[in-house]
């Protein structure tokens, strides 16, 4: 799971699934904002990108950030060959890190 920048927004991936969702949840009253599959298998790692974007990482490798006001996909990356450990923002770069022991850099497309 990941907060947003300023907190207002929760992002919770599902695991153990086919395919995965990614819920939206109000982090002030815990209700849902939306929910939507993100990803073919499970989520493992969760990065806000901003307010309204998120980074998704998949137990698979992959790789993909989804615009999340309008549940749509607006970037991916499938050259890990292995689970994401880790996803940063460094300005207009997303790093990743695997357990395939790589680190990619993929670059985000303006909001």
């Amino acid at each position: 799971m990941a907060f947003s920048p300023t907190g207002g927004t929760l992002a919770v991936g599902a695991t153990d699934c086919k395919p995965c969702s990614l819920s939206i949840i109000d982090a002030k009253t815990g209700g849902a904002i939306r929910t939507f599959a993100a990803s073919k298998r499970s989520i493992v790692h969760l990065s806000f990108v901003d307010e309204q974007r998120v980074a998704v990482g998949a137990e698979d490798g992959s790789i993909s950030v989804w615009d999340i006001t309008r549940a749509e996909q607006v970037a991916e990356d499938h050259r890990h060959r292995d689970r994401i450990l880790s996803l940063v923002r460094a300005g207009d770069l997303l790093i990743s890190a695997s357990a395939d022991t790589s680190i990619r850099l993929l670059p985000l497309p303006k909001p």
